[in-house]
Parts: C-alpha cells; sequence; structure tokens
C-alpha cells in the first residue's frame, strides 16, 4: 500500500506540473501583451493575504463553502445520482486510510486547488471584474467554473443524469463565487485564502473516499 500511495503521489505531481503548464498558459500571455508593468504573480494574486474584512463575515463563508463542498452532505444529491458519479471518481482511493493522505495533499492544493485558483480566481475573476465590477464579474467567472466541473465528469465518461448536471454545476459555481468572495472582500485580493480552502475541500473529499 505504501509503494501504491508514492506511485499515486509521483503520478499526481507530474499531472500537477501540465496541468499548472496549461492553465497558466493563458494567463501568462495576456500579461505580457497587456499588464507587463506589474509583476506576474501579484497580478494573479499570489500575493500575501491581509485579512480587511471581517470574522463575522470569514467565518460564514467558510462554513458554507465546505458544506457546498460535501456532495454527500444533501440527500438530493444521492437522489438524482451526483453522490454515486462523485464515488466512481475517488474510487482509485478507496479503502487506502492513512496511506492516500500524501497523495490526497497533492491532488487536494497543487493539483486542483492551485492550478484552478490561479485560472479562475487570478486570471478569470479578476479581469472580469476589472471590467464589470465586482458583482458581474463574480457571477461571470462563477459560471465559467460551474462550467467546467460538468466538462470535467464528461471527459471522465461518468454518465450522470441531466438533474445531476444541474446540481452539480449550481454547487461549483456558488462555491466558485464564494471563493472569490473571500479573495477578494476578506484578503486583499489575494487568493492564497481560495487555495487553502478549495485545497481543503478536496483533501476532506478524497479521505472520506479513502476511509469508506
Amino acid at each position: 500500500m505504501l509503494q501504491e500511495s508514492l506511485q499515486m503521489t509521483v503520478n499526481n505531481l507530474a499531472e500537477f506540473v501540465l496541468q499548472l503548464l496549461l492553465f497558466a498558459l493563458v494567463p501568462s500571455l495576456w500579461w505580457r501583451w497587456r499588464h507587463r508593468d506589474r509583476p506576474f504573480l501579484a497580478w494573479l494574486g499570489l500575493k500575501r493575504p491581509q485579512l480587511q474584512g471581517s470574522l463575522f463575515v470569514l467565518v460564514p463563508i467558510v462554513i458554507l463553502y465546505l458544506l457546498l463542498h460535501r456532495f454527500d452532505a444533501a440527500s438530493f444529491v444521492d437522489a438524482v445520482g451526483l453522490d454515486e458519479a462523485n464515488v466512481i471518481l475517488s474510487r482509485a482511493y478507496t479503502g487506502m486510510g492513512w496511506y492516500a493522505l500524501l497523495p490526497a495533499l497533492v491532488a487536494g492544493f497543487l493539483q486542483t486547488g492551485l492550478t484552478e485558483e490561479l485560472l479562475f480566481r487570478g486570471f478569470v475573476a479578476k479581469r472580469a471584474m476589472q471590467r464589470w465590477g465586482f458583482g458581474i464579474g463574480n457571477i461571470v467567472q462563477a459560471i465559467l467554473f460551474g462550467a467546467l466541473h460538468n466538462l470535467l465528469f464528461l471527459a471522465a465518461s461518468v454518465q450522470i443524469s441531466v438533474a445531476a448536471h444541474l446540481v452539480l454545476f449550481v454547487l461549483a459555481a456558488v462555491g466558485g463565487g464564494l471563493l472569490a468572495l473571500l479573495n477578494e472582500r476578506v484578503y486583499n485580493g489575494s487568493i492564497w485564502p481560495s487555495v487553502l480552502l478549495h485545497g481543503a475541500g478536496n483533501v476532506a473529499a478524497i479521505l472520506l473516499a479513502a476511509f469508506a
């Protein structure tokens, strides 16, 4: 089991590097074309977070996001078949127990958390908000983030109903909106808080499968 865990970790690291290069391509080209007067990492929001909002705003955002991230928390999700589909996507970790922790950390915080936050909250959200303001910009990036999750299920050839796709889209879009809210309204535009929260939700989901 240890050897399997290490092999999965190596595979996840390789996929992370590939995904990072892919997800950073468009932002880097856009930056070179339009915003070379600003440091690239700071332009994407990879800067030190500074708490600017109240804890009365921060805590509900974190709690609501984690509840949304747990697709099996609501019975209607199981009814439309989405819970079963998520189990299928996590089957590689099933029964691994704590051996799943290391590959889960790589998959959760790096392979999905960091790369997706760079693209959606670091690039798409900030550019959309710059153009249309926080409200409309956040809705635009949330819709695109939700649609990505539908595409991931389709790419993985996981057959789910139209209702399950709709539930998946809504949960992912609302979650994406909360992550942008956390960054832009609570933490001075830094995307590190959403990277950590996104990653924590992913790791928790993987470990739930690992101990199933």
